[in-house]
């Protein structure tokens, strides 16, 4: 009678760990799913380049949620650079960006992005944009940060050109389920 109840308990336990791991697995891609949507991002951020030159950043625009760990971006960058060599001597200039990005999504409601950019109408992109967030109720709003120090790749026509390191803070607002 104890080898019966023994095996019946182990066959029990077996189950239940079946049934967590499907259920886990299945969490798991649907993670990604909760994300579904375009949502309007604004950014505000400094890059210090390895030039020494300082940016300022504001970014305004779009970001498209594939539900499938995809995604692609559409925005309007305010950019200020500031040159230490030159005292008070600012470029301020308008860009559009366009790109993609991965994304992973957590049940605890933290995700990370990794960004790609391209500048429009120009040879420049810039790689290596690593950021994350946590999701609000319903997956309404994100809030996005850098916590790490992001060393990001500015490219032209292939060529490294430089690198920069950046800090960020953005919130993004779900105007749109697709």
């Amino acid at each position: 009678m104890k080898k019966l109840s023994i095996l019946t308990y182990i066959a029990f336990a077996l189950s239940v760990a079946i049934l967590l791991v499907g259920v886990a697995n299945t969490n798991a891609e649907e993670t990604n799913e909760r994300l579904k949507g375009t949502y309007a991002l604004n950014l505000v951020g400094t890059c210090t380049l390895a030039s020494g030159y300082t940016q300022t950043i504001h970014l305004q625009g779009q970001l498209v949620f594939n539900g499938d760990g995809t995604g692609e971006s559409s925005l309007i960058a305010l950019i200020t650079n500031h040159n230490p060599a030159i005292t008070g001597e600012v470029y301020p200039v308008v860009r559009d960006l366009t790109g993609n990005f991965t994304y992973s999504v957590w049940s605890d409601d933290y995700f990370t992005t990794d960004s790609n950019l391209t500048v429009v109408g120009t040879p420049v992109t810039i790689s290596g944009i690593m950021q994350e967030g946590r999701i609000g109720h319903g997956a309404q709003t994100l809030l996005i940060s850098d916590t790490d120090t992001n060393i990001e790749t500015l490219w032209v026509g292939g060529s490294v050109l430089t690198t920069r390191t950046c800090g960020r803070n953005s919130t993004a607002v779900k105007i749109r389920s697709n």
